[in-house]
């Protein structure tokens, strides 16, 4: 009996078909996959405050990052990118009545709880402008106390 060999056209050079469907195959479960160009709302315009110590966020997952920034008046505005709508919300730590002390915005309570949902997971970060006085901040702090995340991140650049 006699054996039958490859064809010519193969002789020559290899059929790479099966070799493209596989690359695409991993090239599609890569970007299926991967966190690629994931934004947390962080803003760039924020002269982050100077730390040696701390701890690196590796995970971005589960997290909100709220900026703190000053308004130049009495109050500080604090914005976040919601994660259910995707876009970037601005909210102004003012009393919500003319002569109450509380400083907490009730709107920006609801949009944080509802984020945080059931989420036993959940992280608030918050980067805050090295020029920001406390008693701004504190208004932040006192907020995120009551929303009962898991922990609590501050963001701050390492000095060069």
């Amino acid at each position: 009996m006699r054996k039958t060999g490859m064809p010519a056209a193969h002789v020559s050079h290899p059929n790479v078909t099966p070799l493209i469907d596989i690359v695409m195959c991993l090239i599609i479960f890569y970007m299926l996959v991967a966190k690629i160009g994931i934004d947390t709302g962080a803003d760039a315009s924020i002269k982050l405050p100077e730390s040696l110590i701390g701890t690196r966020i590796t995970d971005p997952s589960n997290m909100i990052v709220l900026n703190v920034k000053p308004t130049g008046g009495q109050f500080a505005e604090v914005s976040m990118l919601n994660p259910k709508s995707q876009r970037s919300e601005i909210f102004s730590m003012q009393p919500e009545k003319s002569g109450q002390s509380s400083y907490i915005r009730s709107d920006l309570k609801t949009v944080l709880l509802m984020v945080r949902g059931k989420n036993e997971e959940f992280k608030i970060v918050i980067r805050a402008d090295a020029t920001l006085p406390y008693r701004y901040l504190e208004q932040v702090l006192l907020l995120a106390a009551e929303v009962k995340p898991k922990e609590y991140n501050f963001e701050a650049k390492r000095p060069v």
